[in-house]
């Protein structure tokens, strides 16, 4: 779609736009939209379920969630929220939103803003994330970012004629809503290519590929049925698994000018570890019961209840680690590759094997003792072509589908900032139907 720009242009003073329509006003937020703040809640008296007037919005209920706070605790009228208002969270990403779930109490750090019309409010829920998102980005901050009343009242947002604006407004609820269609289809698309993905890695770790195989019982629950050849035992029959330690901080000896590559736990998020967390020194690795662990090594986080706990990664560098990973040498009957694959089509299994009263904990004997089904090494290599290409043919699809979602995002980012300023004149693009 080609949009006309307004004919004649006058220059303005905001962060963010440097011209707008000549008969066009641009005020604070102030002059034209009342702010009010949340109410400091007991969080004391929080509960997990409660009437509807009881409901409690957060800064993490601006984005969608699946269950709400709620608290019996009374307020003053100008914390509650309706429809139509616009909610801004005023720590960490400055989110702006447009409230439509009924009465609901505002908790702090959330404010509420509310035009004349319905309208007017939308509209500002249109104009204010650009310069919102222009505070963020130049906002110092050690910790989470900050964002004050007075700030917002005191941006400067475009303000057309009333006839404008509702144009302005429609046309930018029907053009979003097309963009966000398919936007969520996309999403859901690349939803769809991990949940194959896995499905891919599952079949491989417990099935193969092969047609018209003759299957067994593997009496391990995650595996099922299993090619009548392949061999069910434990992980510590075809490998090692050993763990590391962190040698003492308070010791500059172990890490000053140090170059033996050294991993925390969290270097498991990466799929193919190449970087070190830190280096420590040669002292440091003859001292402290570590050893150099060769690339291929298979590491696996043992702590935590986030994603880390089960997660496997392999080395493609020669590090040492913490105590907080496994590292599990294959034999010669088990490729490196395989396993991984293996450890993440089980996955959820593992983690459960690690799930303990206190702190949820895997160790060196649970990984030990891990059952796997495992084909003769010609067939994991084939396993592992096969993969191989599946995989990279869905990864370039879900790469290729990712970056139109990211186009279908700026896109939608410019088309909006340029219709809230009057760069584009979008009055012909709405029917009479639509202002109705």
């Amino acid at each position: 779609m080609r949009y006309r720009p307004y004919m004649r242009y006058k220059a303005v003073s905001a962060a963010w736009m440097d011209r707008v329509p000549e008969h066009w006003a641009v005020e604070p937020v102030r002059m034209k939209y009342l702010l009010r703040n949340g109410y400091s809640f007991d969080s004391g008296r929080f509960a997990p379920e409660g009437t509807a007037s009881e409901r409690l919005v957060r800064i993490r209920d601006l984005s969608p969630v699946d269950s709400y706070v709620y608290t019996d605790e009374p307020c003053p009228p100008t914390a509650i929220v309706s429809d139509g208002d616009v909610l801004v969270g005023m720590d960490g990403d400055f989110n702006a939103v447009i409230w439509t779930d009924g009465p609901a109490k505002l908790n702090q750090r959330v404010c509420a803003l509310r035009g004349a019309d319905a309208d007017s409010t939308r509209f500002l829920l249109y104009a204010l994330p650009t310069p919102l998102k222009i505070i963020n980005d130049t906002a110092y901050s050690t910790t989470v970012k900050h964002l004050s009343s007075g700030e917002v009242l005191s941006e400067k947002v475009p303000i057309p004629p009333q006839p404008e604006l509702r144009s302005i407004v429609a046309h930018l609820d029907r053009a979003t809503a097309r963009i966000d269609a398919l936007i969520e289809k996309k999403t859901r698309f690349i939803e769809l290519l991990r949940e194959k993905r896995r499905a891919v890695i599952v079949r491989a770790a417990t099935k193969g590929f092969g047609v018209g195989v003759t299957m067994k019982n593997s009496g391990v629950e995650w595996i099922g049925d299993v090619p009548e050849h392949w061999v069910v035992s434990r992980l510590g029959h075809f490998a090692t698994v050993e763990n590391g330690t962190t040698p003492s901080r308070e010791n500059d000896s172990f890490w000053a000018e140090g170059t033996v590559p050294w991993l925390g736990s969290g270097e498991v998020n990466q799929k193919f570890v190449t970087e070190a967390t830190a280096f420590i020194t040669d002292l440091a690795l003859r001292s402290c019961s570590l050893r150099l662990l060769p690339m291929e090594t298979v590491v696996v986080g043992m702590i935590g209840q986030g994603k880390t706990r089960g997660l496997a990664a392999i080395l493609k560098i020669d590090a040492t680690i913490n105590q907080n990973l496994a590292a599990i040498r294959p034999g010669p009957c088990l490729l490196p590759n395989y396993l991984l694959h293996v450890l993440e089509a089980a996955y959820e299994w593992v983690r459960e094997a690690g799930r303990g009263s206190n702190q949820a904990a895997l160790n060196c004997e649970i990984l030990s003792e891990f059952r796997l089904a495992l084909p003769p090494t010609a067939e994991q290599e084939a396993i592992l072509e096969h993969v191989s290409r599946t995989l990279n043919v869905m990864e370039a699809l879900g790469r290729k589908t990712e970056q139109s979602v990211s186009l279908l995002k700026e896109r939608r980012a410019a088309l909006i900032t340029a219709a809230v300023t009057g760069q584009i004149d979008v009055r012909a693009e709405v029917p009479a139907e639509a202002l109705a």
